[in-house]
């Protein structure tokens, strides 16, 4: 499957424009290293997300706390701040 792909203006100084400009191949270097932050970015958030829950929930239950105890903060919590979720 191909790929589309567009330019961008980045704001860099002008000492990186002339380096990229005269040299299209660290260009090209940098643009892969910018897909790659931003698809590796996406691709992440979920994975990051999902561990943090689990060591909350880890961290929690050797504290001796059960999932209703923190389904109870967590609608305390709400309830004080008047808010439905978070």
């Amino acid at each position: 499957m191909k790929e589309f792909t567009t330019t961008i203006q980045l704001p860099v100084s002008q000492e990186t424009a002339r380096v990229l400009a005269a040299n299209p191949a660290r260009a090209a270097g940098v643009a892969a290293l910018v897909n790659q932050i931003i698809s590796h970015s996406r691709r992440d958030r979920a994975d990051r997300l999902a561990r943090l829950i689990e060591q909350s929930s880890s961290s929690a239950r050797a504290a001796g706390l059960t999932d209703e105890d923190v389904d109870a903060e967590m609608a305390s919590y709400k309830a004080e701040r008047g808010t439905r979720r978070m």
